[in-house]
């Protein structure tokens, strides 16, 4: 089933295969993540701020009561500053966070106590405020109050008077009693100045003993003070006046010290530390109690939170393993399978890409799939029958090439032996040529002389006939002229009798000029018509060679493409990994094959080339020589024309010299008549008078055939002079004949050798 599967596709299932197994493990790696996040999220956004909220204003009422007690102590003000800021970044934020918290809690338990610490916030925030406000003023410790505005006086006037009642005392003359009255007035007010402070050191800490040592001074000092009131008699009035003043101080001052020790030694000595204690602390406890059962719940839902999250890692991690090796088994499982479905017909293909390496195209290739590589198969199938096709095709064309290189050698022997023997004929036609010229000469020599002579006639005739009336007195002379005409009548005799003689001559050599001619004609026909098998031969040559150069082109084709599969094949090899290792062999072997294939199509499309620009140049000779033939023929039929015109003239000027030799005949009769009569001269003057007017227009006659023997004498002589130089044009057709015709030899043998080497190339393949 596999087999008929796009290798695309095959390599698409196992990349699929892969990509669904990782989808797999994503979305299950998601969906755990969404499970842990959810309670991760809970436990950050829900449990751990409300955790963390509560430690903070927690954090922070602790804070604000211990700098409220900083405050209510020592009385600095950063402690009050301490204390505003406990509440803006501590208790306030966090408050309005477990409010924000609380819209997504689901425990009643939680939610009432968070109503219980925004019902005690308040209190406890109006508590400090109040505590705060009446610490370190006065009427936040009553008794030290009353120690500041009416013991101290007291004990300052009382210390003061003591000691203006000592200086008078020390101004005083000095007895022995008033040296133990002032030893008195000293210990008064040290007693004085040492109960003062024990009550203020009770005041300020509330120790008992101080309390004890306060009595136990204040005894001391009434003791002594009852003493010096005893020995008052030995004191001056102003001493006296100072004594006075002070046991009305120590009056007054006995009742204030009793209050002081009753409000310091009770429990509301200091009202801030009694709010403190009654007011801020409960509702600060109330709060802190909330606050940790709160946290209590929180930090179990953490608790309950972390162990969820401990469970969903342990089984997210059983889950991912599970899928590691589920994947890695299908991974596994689908390499092999898909791995197994592209090498088997990939090794089939390098064994086939050996074989056509071999040149052995004998080979039958099973096709199993449809996929690429059956593909591959299949165009290599087609490939091999296509170049079994071609090799076939070029073997014949080679063959074909080799006969047709033959022929055309044989018809370029024929050619050459046409052009010998028609340079030959030409070589004759000339010399009949010189020998009609000659001829010609001849009669044109004869004809003037017979012109000559005409003219000396017809002057004499002439002459007889205008002097006939005085014949009889000029016999003599006539006798005379007689025999000069007659003499004459044998030199036009002999004169005609030479022109007749040539004229035969001419009319022979014309003849035989014609029968040449004739010949050559004949020659040039069969030689065009050689030509024209030639050129048959090569266009038909020509036409194999470019059957044969499509069909390299085929070859071309085939090989780029099997080199395109074979870069496909190894980009799909590539992209397969290690599954396509053995794919990226048989696509190097293919490739390889292709470019043997495509240097073997290179080397015989060279051939070709030379092939078909050596038939190209035969061709061009070919075309040539039948232009020759075809001037040669044309040449040769204007000499057939210019002899058959020389011949009508020949024929004429034999005609014309015939009349002319019968009219010399007559005249030469005539004359010898006249010569034989001129004893009967004057009997016969009217006889002779129609004799001589017929011998004058048989002159006149024989004059105008000599003219028109000239005439004929330079048309011939024209005409040889064209047969002359149409003689010189074959003579040099037939050498550019010759020439063609060993160009055409030459292409003959090129061609034998490239068909050789064609049949060479094709015996390397096993058809």
């Amino acid at each position: 089933m596999l087999n008929n599967i796009r290798l695309g596709v095959k390599i698409g299932m196992g990349y699929g295969i892969i990509g669904l197994i990782f989808a797999v493990s994503v979305g299950v790696t998601l969906w755990q993540s969404e499970q842990n996040m959810t309670v991760i999220n809970h436990l950050t956004e829900q449990q751990s701020p409300a955790v963390r909220s509560s430690l903070i204003m927690l954090n922070g009422i602790n804070r604000s009561l211990g700098a409220l007690r900083g405050w209510v102590i020592l009385g600095k003000n950063e402690f009050k500053t301490e204390r505003v800021e406990a509440w803006k970044e501590d208790i306030e934020p966090s408050v309005q966070k477990l409010k924000e918290l609380s819209k997504s809690w689901t425990d009643k338990e939680n939610l009432k106590q968070l109503e219980e610490i925004e019902s005690n916030i308040g209190a406890l925030s109006k508590s400090q405020k109040e505590i705060e406000d009446i610490a370190q003023t006065a009427e936040n410790t009553p008794a030290t109050k009353l120690f500041v505005e009416e013991g101290e006086p007291l004990f300052k006037t009382s210390d003061s008077t003591l000691q203006s009642m000592i200086e008078i005392e020390q101004k005083l003359e000095a007895n022995a009693r008033r040296k133990a009255i002032l030893g008195v007035m000293s210990d008064v007010q040290s007693t004085l100045s040492l109960s003062f402070a024990n009550l203020k050191s009770y005041l300020i800490t509330g120790d008992e003993k101080f309390k004890k040592e306060f009595d136990l001074a204040w005894s001391e000092n009434n003791r002594l003070f009852k003493e010096l009131s005893e020995n008052s008699d030995i004191l001056t009035p102003v001493q006296i006046q100072h004594l006075k003043a002070v046991k009305d101080a120590k009056e007054k001052f006995m009742p204030i010290s009793a209050k002081i020790f009753e409000i310091r030694g009770g429990n509301r000595w200091n009202l801030a530390n009694v709010w403190l204690s009654e007011r801020a602390a409960p509702a600060a406890e109330v709060i802190k109690t909330r606050l940790n059962l709160l946290l209590t719940s929180q930090i179990k839902s953490m608790e309950k939170d972390q162990a969820d999250i401990t469970v969903l890692s342990k089984r997210f991690k059983m889950i991912e393993w599970s899928l590691l090796g589920i994947g890695l088994f299908l991974c596994f499982l689908a390499g092999y399978v898909i791995t197994k479905s592209i090498t088997g017909p990939l090794n089939q293909a390098v064994k086939a890409a050996n074989h056509l390496a071999g040149g052995d195209l004998t080979m039958q290739i099973e096709t199993k799939g449809t996929d690429e590589t059956g593909q591959l198969l299949g165009a290599m199938q087609k490939m091999v029958v296509n170049l079994r096709e071609i090799m076939s095709e070029l073997s014949s064309a080679a063959d074909q090439l080799s006969a047709s290189s033959q022929e055309m050698s044989s018809i370029s022997a024929q050619m050459a032996a046409s052009a010998e023997e028609m340079d030959s004929q030409a070589s004759v036609v000339a010399l009949s040529a010189e020998q009609i010229t000659g001829s010609v000469s001849t009669v044109a020599s004869s004809a003037e002389q017979s012109g000559a002579s005409v003219s000396g006639i017809a002057s004499m005739t002439e002459e007889m006939s205008s002097t006939f009336a005085n014949m009889v007195g000029f016999a003599v002379k006539t006798s005379e002229s007689v025999k000069t005409i007659a003499a004459s009548s044998d030199q036009i005799s002999s004169g005609v009798q030479n022109a007749a003689s040539a004229s035969e001559e001419m009319t022979m050599s014309l003849n035989e000029v014609a029968k040449h001619t004739v010949q050559a004609n004949l020659i040039s026909q069969n030689a065009n018509r050689r030509a024209e098998e030639i050129d048959a031969k090569m266009k038909a040559l020509s036409s194999a060679s470019k059957q044969i150069g499509k069909i390299v082109s085929v070859i071309r084709d085939i090989a780029d493409q099997t080199n395109m599969l074979a870069l496909n094949a190894t980009i799909e090899a590539a992209g397969a990994g290690d599954a396509g290792k053995g794919f990226a062999v048989v696509a190097g072997e293919v490739k390889e094959l292709a470019k043997q294939s495509a240097e073997a199509t290179d080397e015989i499309a060279g051939q070709i080339e030379r092939i078909q620009a050596s038939t190209n140049e035969a061709v061009m000779a070919i075309a040539e020589v039948a232009k020759t033939i075809t001037e040669i023929a044309a040449i040769n039929e204007s000499i057939a024309a210019s002899v058959e015109e020389q011949s009508a003239t020949a024929n004429e000027i034999s005609r014309a010299i015939a009349v002319n030799a019968v009219t010399v005949k007559n005249v030469a009769k005539n004359t010898n008549e006249s010569s034989a009569s001129v004893t009967e001269f004057a009997r016969l003057t009217e006889q002779c008078s129609a004799t001589a007017s017929e011998v004058s227009k048989h002159v006149e006659e024989l004059a105008r055939g000599i003219q028109d023997v000239a005439k004929s004498s330079t048309q011939a002589a024209m005409g040889v002079r064209e047969i002359s130089e149409n003689i010189q044009s074959i003579s040099i057709a037939s050498g550019e004949t010759a020439t063609g015709a060993s160009r055409a030899s030459m292409a003959s043998d090129e061609l034998s050798k490239m068909a050789f080497g064609l049949t060479e190339i094709i015996k390397r393949f096993t058809l």
